[in-house]
């Protein structure tokens, strides 16, 4: 799934024959950071997401965008006092629906896609297949062996034997919940010609081990498809009817069953911009502190360098020195005149600062975004 087209090259078909192989020569239409930009969508995200948590202008522009439409809770109609209080109960205190626009816009602004489905947290009870009794999985000592629950019934006294697990679900608002997923654990097998799609989900390692090692705050409520799949090494397909696919607009072209995040039109001036920066730290840590010398000074009558032990001269210089340190106002007496100099320490001559202003403007405007909505100011 290409994001943009790969770089292309000028092979040199007039090398001599002592030339092994052709020289390539990068496309002119395109610069050194087109060599790194990711050419899959999995990639750009941990592009984006590295990008998003480094960056801080970056950051605060996706912050913006994502925080400023999600404004107070606003009600058309008059309602009843008693029940505007049990509607803000549920939006605010249960669904917390502001906190969690907030964070689906982060993923919307940062991936270009955000996924979100509904669900009923059930109650899951373990069934003993030699009696039948049922106890809730909170009650019951139990393991999990190649995804199979094993434990010990309270009714029969059965030891170590496989149980069955059954969810009940619990019509409730305090059960109901709004999940996010994580684009890049979601794979999407899309149709072209009749624009549909199939979304399937991709389980994480670190939920894996969590599974595996018998995680009871994990198994005590995640899907029972989710031991399936691992148990048959297959991904989870979404119910396209329980799923909503906010996707940034794209073009036509072989990947539109994804949105492309906004990121991506700045990603060659972020990559100028990291390279102006270790410039700009490479000066500062070698020009911005400067480097003293001392050194005895010619005179008319005397030179040191052939008259002098310069060995003995250095030994009460850096006496002297230590002297100073140790008291600022301790004075030294030098038979002959001393020579000072600084080297470096002229770091702000060198400081790329003007151009990294320019660049964070620029990509500001590659993001689509008014310059003054970051760092304030009238609108046009």
């Amino acid at each position: 799934m290409p994001v943009v087209p790969a770089s292309q090259t000028i092979v040199d078909t007039k090398a001599s024959s002592s030339t092994r192989s052709a020289k390539a020569y990068p496309n002119p239409f395109f610069d050194l950071a087109n060599n790194y930009i990711p050419s899959d969508i999995k990639t750009l995200f941990k592009f984006c997401k590295s990008y998003y948590y480094t960056n801080s202008f970056l950051r605060n522009v996706v912050t913006k965008l994502t925080e400023y439409p999600v404004t107070e809770l606003l009600y058309d109609q008059p309602i009843d006092p008693s029940w505007k209080e049990k509607l803000d109960n549920i939006l605010h205190k249960q669904l917390k629906l502001k906190s969690f626009l907030i964070e689906l816009g982060l993923d919307y602004f940062t991936y270009g896609n955000a996924f979100i489905t509904a669900s009923m947290k059930p109650k899951r009870f373990l069934k003993c297949s030699s009696c039948g009794h049922e106890e809730l999985l909170e009650n019951v000592k139990f393991k999990l062996k190649k995804y199979q629950f094993h434990g010990e019934c309270k009714n029969c006294g059965a030891k170590d034997i496989p149980m069955v697990p059954k969810d009940v679900e619990v019509k409730s608002l305090k059960n109901f919940r709004l999940h996010r997923w994580a684009p890049e654990h979601i794979d999407i097998e899309y149709n072209a010609i009749t624009g549909t799609a199939t979304y399937y989900y991709d389980i994480p390692s670190k939920i894996k081990k969590q599974i595996t090692a018998g995680n009871k705050t994990v198994l005590k409520d995640i899907p029972l498809i989710f031991l399936d799949a691992l148990k048959s090494k297959k991904k989870i397909e979404i119910s396209a009817e329980n799923l909503f696919h906010f996707k940034y607009p794209t073009l036509a072209e072989e990947d539109m069953g994804w949105g492309k995040p906004i990121i991506l039109p700045a990603l060659k001036d972020i990559y100028y911009l990291q390279t102006l920066k270790r410039g700009n730290e490479a000066i500062a840590n070698e020009h911005i502190v400067p480097k003293k010398s001392i050194f005895p000074a010619n005179t008319t009558t005397l030179d040191p360098y052939t008259q002098m032990n310069l060995g003995k001269w250095r030994t009460q210089i850096e006496n002297v020195i230590e002297k100073w340190k140790k008291d600022p106002n301790h004075i030294g007496v030098f038979p002959i005149p001393i020579g000072y100099q600084e080297l470096g320490g002229n770091a702000r001559m060198l400081l790329l600062t003007p151009e990294l202003k320019f660049l964070e403007e620029n990509i500001i405007n590659s993001l689509g975004v008014p310059l003054e909505f970051i760092k304030g100011g009238v609108l046009p």
